[in-house]
């Protein structure tokens, strides 16, 4: 799966900085500097990086919950020790 995936992947990533490149240059056409274009690149980044690290801790305080009303005893012994293992 990784090996047939890995092609499209460059590929979109590829694309993507292509695109990147097109509003770059239409950018500095525009009169932005170096500095501009460079804090909008790093506040796009920290705003990606921040709604996806909300979204990483809803969906383990879900987890936590879902694990919470999991009975041990009904699971098995390897799904027991990996249940006391998460809290």
């Amino acid at each position: 799966m990784v090996w047939t995936d890995h092609p499209v992947r460059s590929k979109a990533v590829l694309a993507r900085g292509a695109a990147r490149q097109k509003e770059a240059a239409v950018r500095a056409s525009l009169g932005a500097g170096r500095s501009r274009m460079v804090r909008q690149l790093l506040t796009e980044s920290l705003v990606l990086a921040f709604i996806g690290g909300l979204l990483g801790v809803g969906v383990a305080w879900m987890g936590i919950d879902v694990l919470g009303q999991l009975d041990p005893l009904t699971l098995g012994v390897a799904s027991a020790l990996l249940f006391l293992v998460a809290l």
